[in-house]
């Protein structure tokens, strides 16, 4: 079952998220044999605006996801929604983690 976590992002600039996934207790769960996969749409059923493949660190157990200016500009209007998973391709299991609406503010300085 994933989070809903929503945020708000800059279209144009970098942006890096730091995601965890942890125990009921609090503690990080050892997620090191899977990866990471991200996308962004203008809604659930929409098409894909751009996908992105987040980076799990193998001793924190942290996943980090950087998006770039140059597809934060794809950003046009003032809200989307994203989703982050993790898989394990050996063994085919999937987790969403985390999912919510991106609030955008809109790039003055071009």
């Amino acid at each position: 079952m994933s989070v809903s976590d929503d945020f708000t992002i800059d279209a144009g600039s970098t942006f890096v998220g730091e995601f965890e996934y942890l125990t009921d207790e609090g503690t990080p769960i050892d997620i090191s044999a899977f990866s990471a996969r991200a996308q962004v749409r203008k809604s659930t059923f929409r098409e894909l605006v751009f996908a992105s493949v987040p980076v799990i660190d193998e001793e924190t157990f942290v996943i980090s996801m950087t998006w770039t200016p140059d597809q934060t500009e794809l950003l046009t209007d003032s809200n989307y929604v994203y989703g982050l998973e993790i898989y394990n391709e050996s063994t085919g299991e999937v987790y969403a983690l985390t999912q919510g609406v991106l609030t955008v503010n809109q790039e003055i300085v071009k």
